[in-house]
Order: C-alpha cells, then structure tokens, then sequence
C-alpha cells in the first residue's frame, strides 16, 4: 500500500457520507477478507439517480481507488460539498425527498467535518505548547 495521508480522511469521509446518502455501506462482503477486496479492487454501486449529479460526483471523487485521483484534503472536499448545498435550491435535483435528505445529510456532515477540524487544530496546538512548556521544565532540572 500507500503510505497514510490526507487523502486517507478523505476516503474515510466519503464512505462515511456514501452511507448517510444511499443507506448503506459502499462496500460489502461477507467475511472481512471480501470487504478490505471490494475497498481495495471494486467501485463503489452508483449513488441513486434522485440524488444531485454534483454530490454524486463528490462522494465518487473522494472514493476514488488512486489517492492522487481523489479530492486532496479536507478543505477541498468540505468547500466542495458547501458549494452543492448552496446551490441546492436552484436547479431541478433538488425535487426530490431523497435528494433533500441527501443534501441535508451532506450539510451536517459538512458541518461535522468543520467542527471535528477545527477540534483537531486545537488539539495539536494544545500538545505543541503543553510539550513546549513540559520539554522546559525537565530540561532545567
């Protein structure tokens, strides 16, 4: 394999937000060895039609098998993902009860995924200073 990255989160995110839209997992196998073949080897069943072309297009481009082929952070995938919400109301997609559901679900995974971020952030900050401030005072002892 690859070695880890931000496009890791990015599939992660996309299997998370394939489940929320189509109701169930994008890849399914019935023992363990046929799940991590169909993430590694087969594409994910198509999303239903109902849903809009663009957030179809989305949750495809974060489950592409090639990270280089995926969207490449984060950030890109939530401006993407804010881009279709707010457009939502102008075109035809939006008719159906599914694709409102669907575009609800991507708006507070949208949301989910801002917070969880700006958690994260946070986090490091905070070990960045206390390791900082920890890394002083057992070197002046």
């Amino acid at each position: 394999g690859h070695r880890l990255d931000a496009r890791s989160d990015v599939f992660a995110f996309g299997v998370v937000l394939y489940e929320a839209l189509a109701g169930h997992r994008p890849f399914a196998g019935a023992l363990r060895p046929d799940v991590l073949h169909a993430i590694l080897r087969l594409p994910a069943p198509p999303l239903p039609e109902d849903l809009p072309r663009p957030l179809r297009t989305i949750v495809e481009k974060a489950l592409e098998k090639n990270p280089a082929d995926r969207v490449q952070s984060m950030r890109e995938l939530v401006v993407a993902l804010r881009r279709v919400v707010r457009q939502s109301g102008e075109g035809p997609d939006a008719r159906s009860r599914r694709a409102r559901r669907g575009l609800a679900a991507a708006a507070a995974l949208v949301v989910i995924a801002g917070a969880g971020g700006e958690s994260l952030v946070r986090f490091r900050r905070s070990r960045t200073t206390i390791s900082s401030s920890s890394a002083g005072r057992f070197s002046s002892a």
